[in-house]
């Protein structure tokens, strides 16, 4: 890989491929690592890099470059011990985001409590999904009640911190509706009722707005 940042994806079950292939499909810098020959042989034209070896073993996880990562996505399926081995590793390498593909609230529970940043439940949260959300500069979350409709939780840009929704003009400039404001992560939404209220920097807003108003939003 480049000296760019990028997303390491481990594990090219249904999941992982799906979110491999969303991400390459946005123009993220992915590597993917399995130690299935055919699964990296078939996604190999699609991103950047793909390796195959057993994510378990650090030398591979070195060589394969995922240090120059900010991001490593773990979709290992039904098989927690490895999820736990390759968090560690992950962890001890410096990868500054880890996240994990859990089969339930247990497995979520306990590779939270060995070092993972995030789990993804795919009953819940499908791999394009996640893609979506990890392409987008400061986006959370976000829901697509239609098509071409979406509603996504981001964080406040840098440029709006101490002004306005009246000064920054967001419906007119943006094309997008602020539904809601939180303080930080782990914080109560309240309704933004008030267009006076300047913005803070790190805040959550939930916005309104059409699919290419958001993607403009959450894009460099």
């Amino acid at each position: 890989m480049s000296s760019k940042k990028g997303i390491c994806v481990i594990g090219l079950g249904i999941f992982g491929l799906n979110l491999a292939t969303t991400l390459a499909k946005s123009r993220q810098q992915v590597l993917v690592i399995d130690a299935d020959r055919e699964k990296i042989d078939f996604i190999g034209e699609k991103v950047d890099s793909a390796v195959c070896g057993d994510a378990t073993n650090e030398a591979v996880l070195r060589a394969a470059g995922v240090k120059s990562c900010d991001c490593a996505v773990i979709c290992m399926e039904n098989n927690l011990s490895e999820s736990i081995l390759i968090t560690l590793l992950l962890k001890e390498l410096g990868i500054p985001k880890i996240i994990c593909r859990a089969v339930d609230e247990r497995q979520k529970k306990v590779l939270l409590k060995v070092g993972a940043d995030y789990c993804v439940l795919p009953e819940k949260e499908s791999g394009t999904k996640l893609a979506y959300t990890l392409s987008r500069r400061g986006m959370v979350d976000y829901f697509a009640p239609s098509g071409d409709f979406t509603i996504a939780e981001i964080v406040t840009p840098k440029s709006w911190a101490g002004k306005t929704v009246i000064e920054i003009d967001v419906r007119k400039k943006y094309r997008v509706s602020i539904i809601a404001v939180a303080g930080g992560e782990g914080e109560d939404f309240t309704l933004l009722a008030d267009p006076t209220r300047p913005f803070a920097e790190g805040e959550l807003l939930v916005v309104a707005g059409d699919n290419v108003a958001i993607e403009k939003l959450t894009t460099k």
